[in-house]
């Protein structure tokens, strides 16, 4: 079915609630519509399914899931599901309208952003974040082409098509691995249950390239990407702009610490440590650069690498060090080789 159908059967489905003014873009999935409340004075965003999907009952039942999960949740920074269509031939729910652009949108044609700019957006998506864990959802696809920046430069979070729900975690194939691989937590690519720090991870992956305009961990394939993300330590951001602060970039490499364990408390916590709202005792503790810990020489499990304070800022005697662990490479085949399994699911599964 073309758009143009698919707007005829939108426009007869909703004429009583809404006028359909245009499109507003497509997907694999779905194409989104802007549309006149004429109950209310607004305009909406319309997300329908696309037919060609719609026999398929796993697709629908995820689909009706997103706008579910979403209408759950009331926070400035999430986008808000106001409807959801009844008709039986045409899956589809309203939303609040954004206009704007997705950061993914913005990264290609304004590359790496200002460390303000970036700042602000943690901030605002570690909110709304924090603001589905307390209620049990996990987002699990944080990415910048689910974040959009409106015009007047809020920043929202959108698509929960894959959030995980306590009550709908039936809905999940075991040890099944959804998201996207260049923003999923090696916990993630190991099937493991995504969790709060999870999507703390993938915040991390989004600022370290917002401030960089790359990516933490690159290859030619996906296998590549996912080794780097289970084995490899990122780059420092610094060694990639100078201009970002110490206290910044020491927050971005927890919150893309291997181990869920690691990485802060909670997104709110990552939040106050990304904009220097965090602090120990009465001083701040500011990292210069990594360097290799004593105490990981001659280690045969996990690398540890220690960030020392700034030379010459006084810091807390009994002030922490931070550690980021990296998982050592060897026994990679054997892990690559189960994983690739799984692999293998998602290419025929969600990503089709």
């Amino acid at each position: 079915m073309s758009n143009f159908s698919m707007r005829s059967q939108l426009e007869l489905a909703t004429r009583a609630r809404y006028e359909v003014l245009g499109e507003l873009g497509a997907g694999g999935m779905a194409t989104v519509f802007l549309a006149r409340d004429l109950s209310l004075p607004r305009t909406v965003a319309v997300k329908v399914l696309s037919p060609a999907l719609a026999n398929d009952e796993e697709t629908v039942t995820r689909f009706r899931r997103e706008a579910k999960v979403a209408a759950a949740l009331d926070h400035p920074g999430i986008v808000a599901v106001y409807d959801v269509g009844e008709d039986p031939s045409l899956a589809y729910f309203v939303m609040q309208h954004i206009d704007g652009v997705t950061l993914a949108s913005l990264l290609a044609t304004r590359g790496p952003q200002s460390v303000s700019a970036v700042t602000a957006v943690v901030g605002a998506v570690g909110r709304a974040l924090h603001h589905a864990h307390g209620r049990g959802i996990i987002h699990r696809d944080v990415k910048p082409a689910n974040l959009m920046r409106e015009n007047s430069g809020r920043v929202f979070v959108t698509d929960f098509g894959i959030a995980k729900r306590e009550e709908l975690i039936g809905l999940t194939a075991s040890g099944a691995v959804f998201g996207t691989p260049a923003y999923m937590s090696p916990e993630q690519y190991n099937g493991l249950a995504a969790s709060a720090a999870s999507d703390q991870y993938s915040l991390g992956v989004v600022a370290f390239e917002l401030l960089t305009g790359r990516l933490p961990f690159v290859g030619g394939s996906v296998a590549e990407v996912m080794a780097g993300h289970l084995y490899d330590l990122p780059p420092d951001v610094r060694s990639l702009r100078a201009d970002v602060p110490s206290r910044m970039a020491l927050a971005i490499a927890r919150m893309l610490a291997k181990e869920p364990g690691d990485r802060f408390r909670d997104a709110r916590e990552a939040v106050a440590a990304v904009d220097g709202r965090e602090r120990t005792g009465a001083q701040v503790v500011v990292p210069s650069q990594l360097v290799p810990s004593p105490q990981a020489e001659g280690a045969t499990d996990d690398l540890t690498l220690r960030i020392p304070p700034q030379q010459g800022r006084a810091t807390e005697p009994d002030a922490p060090t931070v550690l980021i662990r990296a998982r050592p490479r060897w026994g990679m085949m054997l892990t690559m080789l189960v994983l690739g399994v799984l692999l293998l699911s998602v290419t025929l599964g969600f990503f089709r």
